[in-house]
């Protein structure tokens, strides 16, 4: 508890692109961001469900800039781990967003015998795919024709 103002700052600069690709960006309230890390905080106590989310902290500043972790779709008794990410507007285009999915994924992998770390994105979404590949994702044809799973396994 405590990152819902950092955090509501950073989801409110990139609210644009945010709403485009992310279905939860509808409500950008102080009030939602903090129900969220609410969540967050019981989930990650609990070790129950599959919605474990982490806030990307840029090193230089110690600013919260976005947001990761393993979302809802996570079935840790099967060894999946499905993983979201966004970064603040301000931190794109440094590599910040490769280096952080890298360390989750590497971490699901090392830490938690993760079988398959996976990632949804919607096949509109070119830059989430650029991360995706550079990491050594490998796109899986799903049901739905405008969502694509990136497996790394």
């Amino acid at each position: 508890m405590g990152d819902e103002v950092a955090l509501n700052e950073a989801i409110n600069r990139s609210l644009a692109c945010l709403q485009r690709w992310m279905p939860w960006a509808k409500d950008p309230s102080l009030a939602a961001t903090h129900a969220f890390v609410h969540e967050s905080v019981v989930s990650w106590e609990a070790k129950k469900g599959g919605n474990f989310p982490l806030v990307a902290i840029h090193k230089p500043t110690q600013k919260i800039i976005g947001a990761s972790g393993f979302n809802q779709d996570t079935l840790p008794a099967q060894g999946i781990y499905t993983s979201g990410y966004w970064l603040d507007v301000v931190y794109q285009g440094q590599g910040l967003v490769t280096e952080f999915v890298n360390g989750l994924t590497r971490y699901a992998l090392e830490h938690l015998q993760a079988q398959i770390v996976q990632i949804f994105v919607d096949q509109a979404n070119t830059k989430s795919i650029a991360i995706a590949h550079r990491l050594g994702f490998i796109p899986t044809p799903i049901t739905n024709q405008q969502t694509t799973t990136l497996d790394f396994s």
